[in-house]
């Protein structure tokens, strides 16, 4: 039989024991929440990370749409130049180029760079002896006399018939300057009559042409009488500013809430906004402009009268804003 040890051994191992089981479980607790916390951090780090890819999705998405906005405004501004007539300036020059003939002959084409050059002095004046034919105040159309300056190559004249060299400066008036703007007439040259080259000062005989420096054209000064449509009798050279705008009429082509479309005498385009047609007392009603006080209607196809109210004029081409509404037919 073995030795038994004594009961003091025995308790002092035991409680060794505890004590040893105890310091694992301590460590293994410590273990446990190191780890624990260690998850927490890098849960935070991912949370953080998406936090700031997110701030930087915003931030881009709102760089895009603030370069859009720019954008758009950059075109709604071009759109808004063009439409109020905003361009290059034009040299002054009443004749543009002519198409090439296939006879040299009569060739009246003038070259683009003449065109810009300053030698070329554009000059046109109103007949002091005879002013306008009709009452301004009353019809856009007018009767006026203009002076022109013409350039043709030489070939043009070469001969001795001035009826050759009348008829190729005709050609160049009316290739130029029909149913465009012309700032000197002051409106759009419907028609001529009675084209001439200028007497000048010397009575009865015509002017001869004249070359200007080392460019090869001739240059005629020409009288001719105008028709010219002039909306506002403002825009004519040494016209009086405060001059009563002609009553304008023009046929319904469109209808809307906005504002109404018009075609001024079968040529020119106008327009009459929504605020134009409340302030000449109509109001928008199941889909026609109806008076305020009165059985007169504004739809499609109906015939009004207006005043001018805003002219805008692009590359020789017209459109018109009216004010001062009058119905006459539905």
């Amino acid at each position: 039989m073995g030795k038994k040890r004594p009961r003091e051994e025995i308790s002092s191992n035991e409680e060794a024991d505890k004590e040893t089981r105890r310091e694992a479980r301590r460590a293994t607790r410590v273990e446990k929440e190191t780890r624990k916390k260690g998850k927490v951090a890098a849960k935070a780090a991912r949370h953080a990370a998406k936090e700031r890819t997110r701030e930087e999705k915003i931030k881009r998405k709102a760089e895009k749409a603030r370069k859009r906005e720019e954008k758009e405004a950059k075109k709604g501004e071009k759109k808004r130049k063009k439409k109020d007539g905003k361009k290059k300036k034009r040299p002054k020059r009443e004749i543009e180029e002519s198409d090439e003939d296939e006879n040299p002959a009569i060739e009246v084409m003038v070259p683009a760079e003449a065109e810009l050059d300053t030698n070329y002095e554009y000059r046109s004046e109103s007949d002091d002896e005879n002013e306008d034919a009709v009452d301004p105040s009353t019809t856009p159309f007018v009767e006026t006399n203009l002076r022109l300056e013409v350039s043709l190559l030489p070939s043009s004249g070469v001969c001795d018939d001035r009826t050759v060299l009348l008829d190729n400066i005709r050609r160049n008036v009316y290739h130029g300057t029909l149913l465009k703007w012309n700032d000197a007439a002051g409106g759009v040259i419907l028609g001529y009559t009675d084209v001439r080259v200028s007497t000048g000062d010397s009575g009865d005989v015509p002017s001869a042409g004249v070359v200007h420096n080392e460019f090869p054209h001739v240059h005629y000064d020409v009288d001719a009488r105008a028709v010219v449509f002039r909306p506002d009798p403002g825009a004519v050279p040494r016209g009086a500013p405060d001059a009563p705008f002609p009553l304008l009429q023009g046929s319904v082509t469109k209808c809307s809430a906005s504002h109404i479309g018009l075609l001024s005498y079968g040529m020119f385009n106008a327009s009459i906004s929504s605020d134009m047609l409340v302030k000449s007392g109509f109001q928008w009603t199941d889909g026609v402009w109806e008076e305020y006080e009165g059985e007169k209607k504004i739809s499609q196809n109906s015939v009004i009268e207006f005043k001018l109210s805003l002219l805008h004029e692009c590359a020789g081409h017209i459109s018109m804003e009216g004010c001062e509404v009058t119905v006459i037919s539905e």
